[in-house]
């Protein structure tokens, strides 16, 4: 999750949350391919197949098998001087069977869902023999319907299209898939000769993807703006407008699960074209179990439903993939299949906030399956304890990033409650992060200034900036993420006044005086979604001056901002919201939508589980006396926090 790093310093990259959609299958198509056909443009296909990795799995993470009869041979060889469309891979099919046998090609659909789907592409290449061949697709109930190459395609020594009309396989479950094969044989002679197979995929029209995924959860919003929703909002007082926005924002968890899985989706896009991201991490479930308990505070839901929906995703956590217990960064909502083999130490850390947030809320008909998780994170495994910061994580096939957490102000902080907490890694690695980076470090934004103490027999940098003439305590960007998504979980206003307390209403001061500045009527800039689809769609945002590196500023303010924001100033972010509610269009029936340009007014039409995973318990939180801070600090994990916080004071004169 969450931001560019430099070794030995702070947070990894959310962008990683958009490569995962090309890493699960929503890829273009390879260079020189056609682009358009029969009115489809690229967002019309789904791969499942380019054998561009030269290696299991497929693009949708299917695994790749071969089947012969008795005296039948057929070799699967990942080609490089024979594929379509550039520099790639294609597969090269060596058969030979003997009359009435058969051998076949399998590749893995893993329940892929294709009702909305109308055709099923392939290229065809034939090397030696006649390139005949049978299709065969299978549902995940093992029917199957077959077809037959030549009533498509007359193979050739040159590239050729293959299409099939998905409605010839009438036979089967379409929106839940688990193979296609390519079978070669003859029931009369021996057969034996060479194919080429590449760009395997689905086609349909533009919303094939979220046509086919809608079906997987248990809602989406009709309508774009909620105008009479917003209207009405205007009319109530503070504590109605913040229980009126809550319920809407809850509908995003009520609905964007997956509804066999119990997983919340990435996000949800409704301009400029309706999408559903089919994928989830760590941190998205977290907020998820955390956004149940909110919702349960709040009233909108019982406790019944509260327990059976985390009940629920707790079943599909214990059977999902792991190392050493901790969670991979992403996984497919669809069919469970790990999106990408690395294992985030933050994200774990906000999974294991969930957990934690879980068991204090329902005890013992919830406690030990949470339990049970939290036991099996080992953090131990990303500690570097050469310089006592925590590893951003491990990658299966290349091994530990070369980065590390060691800001204390950024959101990674909550890792090392979490790990000091459960006893993974030692206390004394609180001392060892960086409340400012060293004076030596030239390239920050300032010079800072302060003065060394002795703890734990560690040398602590007491550092600071001074900004806008206060002193503050940076972090990497400058977001007020950064500063305020730990406010979510831990008490820093009453456990640590003189520290992260008084850090947060600096922080938060310089962000409106900022915004006053420039001119923008409202304030609050993070990392959140971009309007125009720039910067891939997705990227961080920052007042610089409040940041060791700073991220840039776009005139890009994403309203979750000022619900972090009432734990510290509450009157001034109720004020603010309610000029977004007034100046632009952002607010739909899941919420407020996740950021608008104040220079051109545009919208990102987009709800992002991130996002608004924070909106609800910040709520509550502001609603019900920090309900979800007592319950982490009654917790006892969360209690090991207390001592923590209670021994920071960032500054000498307050």
């Amino acid at each position: 999750m969450l931001k560019v790093s430099k070794k030995n310093l702070t947070i990894a990259t959310i962008v990683s949350l958009i490569i995962c959609a090309v890493v699960i299958g929503l890829k273009q198509p390879k260079e020189n391919a056609p682009k358009e056909m029969f009115g489809m443009d690229s967002t019309s296909f789904k791969y499942v197949d380019n054998f561009d990795s030269g290696k299991d799995p497929n693009v949708i993470g299917g695994v790749r098998v071969t089947e012969v009869s008795p005296g039948a041979v057929i070799k699967d060889i990942y080609e490089s001087e024979r594929c379509y469309g550039g520099e790639c891979y294609s597969m090269k099919l060596d058969y030979s069977v003997p009359k009435n046998g058969h051998a076949s090609f399998i590749t893995g659909l893993n329940g892929l869902d294709m009702s909305a789907a109308r055709m099923l592409s392939l290229q065809v290449k034939k090397g030696k023999g006649n390139g005949e061949f049978q299709l065969i697709v299978e549902d995940a109930s093992g029917r199957k319907s077959d077809v037959d190459s030549r009533k498509f395609i007359t193979p050739s020594g040159e590239w050729r299209e293959m299409e099939i009309p998905v409605s010839v396989f009438h036979q089967i479950d379409m929106d839940n898939l688990r193979s296609i094969e390519v079978r070669f044989g003859n029931r009369v002679k021996n057969v034996a000769g060479t194919i080429y197979l590449d760009e395997i995929k689905f086609k349909g029209p533009r919303e094939i993807f979220f046509n086919s995924i809608r079906d997987n959860i248990h809602g989406f919003p009709d309508r774009i703006l909620a105008d009479s929703r917003k209207k009405s909002l205007f009319e109530l007082d503070d504590r109605e407008l913040l229980e009126g926005i809550g319920r809407d924002t809850w509908r995003y968890f009520e609905n964007a699960v997956d509804s066999r899985h119990n997983l919340p989706v990435d996000f949800l896009m409704l301009m400029p074209q309706k999408q559903i991201g089919d994928y989830t991490s760590p941190t998205n479930i977290g907020l998820y179990l955390i956004n149940i308990v909110s919702a349960y505070d709040l009233g909108f839901i019982s406790e019944k439903e509260a327990k059976n929906r985390i009940f629920n995703s707790l079943k599909i956590l214990k059977g999902l993939a792991k190392w050493h217990g901790l969670f991979y960064n992403f996984y497919s909502t669809t069919n469970l299949q790990v999106a990408r083999e690395y294992i985030s130490s933050v994200d774990n850390g906000w999974l294991a906030v969930g957990l934690v947030i879980s068991r204090s809320a329902f005890g013992q008909s919830i406690g030990k399956q949470c339990s049970e998780l939290l036991e099996g994170m080992d953090f131990g495994l990303l500690y570097n304890e050469t310089i006592g910061h925590i590893n951003l994580g491990f990658d299966i096939n290349e091994g530990y990033s070369p980065y590390n957490y060691g800001l204390l102000v950024t959101e990674s902080r909550i890792i090392s409650f979490i790990a000091i907490g459960k006893g993974d890694v030692p206390k004394e690695h609180w001392y060892k992060l960086y409340r400012t980076l060293p004076k030596e470090w030239t390239w920050q934004t300032q010079a800072p200034e302060g003065h060394s103490e002795r703890i734990m027999g560690i040398e602590v940098f007491k550092g600071h900036y001074v900004v806008d003439g206060m002193e503050i305590v940076p972090s990497w960007g400058g977001s007020l993420f950064e500063f305020l998504m730990p406010a979510l979980i831990v008490d820093t206003k009453n456990l640590a006044p003189d520290s992260f307390g008084l850090n947060n209403l600096r922080a938060v001061k310089v962000h409106m005086k900022f915004a006053k500045s420039k001119g923008y009527p409202v304030w609050g800039i993070s990392p959140s979604s971009t309007p125009d689809g720039s910067y891939g769609g997705y990227s961080e945002f920052g007042v610089a001056s409040l940041g060791a590196k700073g991220y840039k500023d776009a005139g890009i303010i994403t309203p979750y901002a000022s619900f972090l924001s009432l734990d510290v100033l509450p009157d001034e972010a109720i004020r603010n919201l309610r000029n977004l509610l007034d100046i632009y269009e952002i607010y739909g029936e899941y919420g407020f939508y996740d950021a608008v340009n104040v220079k051109t007014k545009q919208v990102a039409y987009k709800y992002m589980a991130l996002d608004q995973g924070m909106i609800l318990p910040a709520i509550d939180n502001y609603l019900n006396d920090g309900a979800i801070k007592k319950r982490f600090h009654a917790d006892p994990i969360g209690k090991a926090a207390i001592d923590l916080l209670k021994s920071e004071k960032f500054f000498n004169n307050n």
